[in-house]
């Protein structure tokens, strides 16, 4: 079940799965990066692009978008505040498709990337960089991307059990909402005491040196590929 959730990592054997974390890392922040000036024709050509990568991956669109209500409510009142102060439709989509592309893309990032290759990668990288601990920052930031997932997990499964009980949120929403915050935030607290005294069980170290990935061809073809999209993203 865990992996037709939302921002979980999904094993399998596809060329985004094999690409090299650190390079679909930087691909995030190329595409990205031309999202804040992009027209409406640079942004379509992005979309289109990461649409076309996640149907070849076969990532569970279906299964995502039953988790997506929070970020479809939020596209929506960016949509409805940027209409309102603009007046143009135009500028409306845009912003909202903005929003969408960069969430689309964060999702292949997350249903393609093991948080643990990309901590290895990451730490491995930073670790150059003088005074700083990569490897600590990089266990700081896996820990991080762990807990992610584990809020949609707690949340569809409060949600479920709400609905078993027979509660309907529309008859009650405010008192729904609080009510889901309160359980959210209690069964946080629990799974992430539980978590950390796992980490202590084993005598997790955050600085432990561990073994890099190494870098291949396909990598740097995928690289130049994201690099031509975000060009053309610009130009556009």
């Amino acid at each position: 079940m865990a992996q037709t959730l939302i921002f979980h990592y999904r094993e399998a054997s596809n060329f985004l799965s094999k690409t090299h974390p650190m390079i679909k890392l930087l691909s995030l922040i190329l595409i990205c990066i031309p999202l804040v000036n992009a027209s409406l024709n640079g942004i379509l050509l992005i979309f289109g692009s990461l649409i076309i990568s996640s149907i070849i991956i076969k990532m569970p669109l279906i299964s995502y978008l039953k988790e997506l209500t929070f970020l479809i409510i939020i596209s929506i009142i960016i949509g409805i505040s940027n209409y309102i102060s603009s007046k143009n439709l135009i500028q409306t989509s845009i912003a909202v498709l903005k929003f969408i592309t960069a969430v689309y893309a964060s999702l292949l990032l997350a249903d393609s990337t093991d948080p643990g290759d990309l901590s290895r990668a990451l730490g491995k990288t930073l670790n150059h960089i003088p005074f700083i601990n990569g490897w600590a920052i990089a266990s700081q930031i896996e820990l991080t991307l762990s807990i992610l997932p584990l809020i949609f997990d707690t949340t569809s499964a409060i949600r479920e059990a709400r609905l078993a009980r027979g509660e309907r949120a529309l008859k009650h929403p405010l008192k729904a909402m609080v009510g889901l915050i309160y359980n959210l935030m209690d069964n946080l607290l629990t799974n992430i005491d539980e978590m950390a005294y796992a980490l202590d069980g084993r005598v997790f170290n955050s600085a432990m040196v561990r073994s890099g990935i190494k870098y291949k061809k396909r990598d740097f073809l995928f690289i130049i590929f994201v690099i031509s999209l975000s060009i053309g993203g610009f130009i556009l």
